[in-house]
């Protein structure tokens, strides 16, 4: 031992054969890459290498650390490197999740991006039932793919994000098996995780559990964590700390885009919005399920927000509603299209079904919602929010990864009503800056 290093006594021969090896490999690798320059840097490091005659371990290591700095500068200041990353989104509602990972790296002259949407399947009796693609309904700057002309086992990119983390685990839907992140894992350097949602409360600590230990999350190499709380708590239910990557959520990037951009409304809603106070009215699956009287509250509500000639209504349904009505609730079906039937039969209110909620946020003055992602994300634009489902006590004995208080609710008094005309007033108390 010399000034702390501890040298192995070894033969060097074995040593050089396997640089000798080594620098092979990277030749073919420049070589695919037609890197030529490159090429003849290894050349003359291999002929170096083959020529070498050595006297010892440390010989050779005080011989080959200057050849393989050299080579290694060379290549980091010359050589082009790229890495190739593939977005699997399923749903075009839940490509929100994805967009300003994409778009930044889409910018990077470092990456190769490819947008794959890939089909999915509704569900029923846990058997798949109804086969879906949406690729043709994404933004216009958005180079989709087609699944069938990328095959991910030949490219193997780098870099894999996905969204959906059930593989077969979910009751409504489910994408190609394919694409479950048991069998991406195999094609891919990074498997990445980035959730379709936004986390808010939760009652104990096994609730989060069920999304915290999905396929998605433990298959991957990388899940994005919103905070690092989110992190943390992820890690007391045994998620490796290495693979949480605090970096918030693109899906409240999404929201100050839309906010920043000209809104351009649908053609068909602006008589209907036109001069008006407009409210986003948000549903949710789990408020219709676990609500015996959500059609009626529904009905009542609709026409509270648009009794009122100086109000509009945008009625925003989670884009798997139907699906999961027909699946699990197959008597409301009825009901509910005569919901949709009596919105749209009205001159002060529209449904939007297109690709995301962010015109609908833009262009709102207040939302009314059960809660669910689209409300959390709303707190980003400042406006008010009453929340359906939820009492403000809740949240004292709740597990919160995202504070949400400074919402409405129906409670001490507030009811949609008083909501309605205390936006109509221009008047939101809970709101400092106001």
């Amino acid at each position: 031992m010399a000034d702390g290093i501890v040298y192995i006594r070894e033969k060097p021969e074995p040593m050089l054969k396997n640089c000798i090896d080594a620098v092979t490999s990277i030749k073919a690798l420049l070589q695919s890459e037609q890197e030529v320059e490159a090429v003849n840097k290894t050349d003359h490091l291999l002929e170096n290498l083959k020529n070498m005659k050595t006297s010892g371990f440390q010989d050779i290591c005080n011989k080959i650390k200057p050849e393989i700095k050299t080579l290694k500068l060379f290549i980091k200041e010359n050589v082009k490197t790229q890495y190739e990353i593939a977005f699997f989104p399923y749903k075009v509602s839940m490509w929100d999740s994805m967009e300003s990972i994409w778009r930044a790296a889409n910018n990077d002259p470092d990456c190769i991006c490819y947008v794959v949407p890939i089909p999915y399947y509704s569900k029923k009796d846990g058997s798949k039932a109804e086969y879906f693609y949406e690729g043709s309904l994404y933004p216009d700057d958005v180079p989709v793919v087609h699944y069938s002309l990328y095959d991910v086992q030949k490219h193997h990119p780098d870099i894999v994000y996905i969204h959906n983390p059930y593989d077969n685990n979910n009751y409504v839907t489910q994408v190609d098996e394919k694409y479950f992140a048991e069998n991406l894992k195999k094609s891919t350097d990074m498997l990445v995780y980035v959730p379709y949602f936004v986390y808010g409360s939760y009652r104990n600590i096994d609730e989060i559990k069920t999304m915290a230990i999905v396929p998605g999350t433990v298959y991957a190499d990388r899940v994005i964590a919103q905070s690092e709380y989110q992190k943390k708590l992820f890690t007391k239910l045994g998620l490796n700390e290495g693979k949480m990557l605090v970096a918030g959520s693109p899906k409240f990037d999404a929201v100050l885009r839309a906010e920043e951009q000209p809104h351009e409304i649908p053609k068909e809603w602006e008589e209907k919005l036109k001069g008006k106070k407009i409210f986003l009215w948000n549903t949710t699956i789990r408020a219709m399920l676990e609500n015996p009287g959500w059609l009626e509250k529904s009905g009542q509500l609709m026409d509270i927000l648009t009794q009122c000639p100086e109000c509009a209504l945008i009625w925003r349904p989670h884009p798997l509603l139907k699906e999961t009505i027909k699946l699990m609730r197959p008597a409301y079906l009825e009901p509910y299209l005569n919901l949709a039937k009596g919105i749209m039969a009205k001159s002060n209110a529209v449904i939007d079904l297109t690709g995301n909620a962010y015109i609908s946020m833009a262009v709102s003055d207040a939302i009314v919602s059960d809660y669910s992602s689209i409300m959390l994300q709303y707190a980003v634009t400042g406006k008010p929010i009453l929340c359906l489902d939820r009492k403000s006590s809740m949240l004292k004995n709740s597990i919160c990864i995202f504070d949400y208080s400074e919402d409405y609710f129906l409670e001490n008094g507030m009811t949609i009503k008083r909501f309605r005309d205390m936006v109509l007033k221009g008047e939101d108390p809970k709101n400092a800056n106001a």
